[in-house]
């Protein structure tokens, strides 16, 4: 299985629908314990979650095993925004497929880049509609993801 997957996500539109975006999905963060972001986008504002449902639920219903985390602006103006998060386990295709769904004013893209080197993932929001596809891990998606090159790890042999 998977680890977490760091999605950077663009989003425009009419600054209206832009607002009412932010509005209804991006919340105050109230589990500040492992990640010290103010805010964070919801997943359960998509569909709601309760604790007994588990983590199968939240990955059938959202495409990762929990809430989005680690959540920051990027860009934030009236007809555009720009944020990175990671989702669990998955790639929260479902989540982009809801926006799509309810905003099908947007017009935007999604690049993930999987921590384990599994897989790279894009898609496209057009006219309520998100398309998407998972390609190879690669390091230009990781640069892009992330905003700086990826760096080899240390071999452990090596550091010693």
């Amino acid at each position: 299985m998977a680890n977490n997957t760091t999605l950077r996500l663009t989003l425009s539109g009419p600054p209206e629908v832009i607002a009412a975006f932010k509005a209804a999905h991006i919340v105050e963060n109230t589990n500040r314990g492992y990640d010290d972001c103010p805010v964070r986008l919801s997943f359960e504002t998509f569909t709601a979650y309760q604790e007994s449902d588990g983590r199968e639920w939240a990955y059938e219903n959202w495409g990762s095993c929990y809430n989005a985390a680690y959540f920051e602006f990027i860009r934030d103006e009236p007809g555009e925004i720009e944020v990175r998060f990671d989702a669990f386990n998955g790639d929260a295709e479902l989540i982009f497929q809801k926006i799509a769904r309810r905003f099908p004013e947007f017009y935007g893209r999604v690049l993930g880049i999987e921590d384990g080197g599994f897989y790279s993932c894009s898609g496209v929001f057009t006219l309520g509609t998100f398309s998407y596809r998972r390609t190879e891990w690669s390091k230009l998606v990781y640069e892009q993801v992330h905003g700086h090159p990826y760096e080899e790890p240390e071999d452990d042999e090596e550091a010693a």
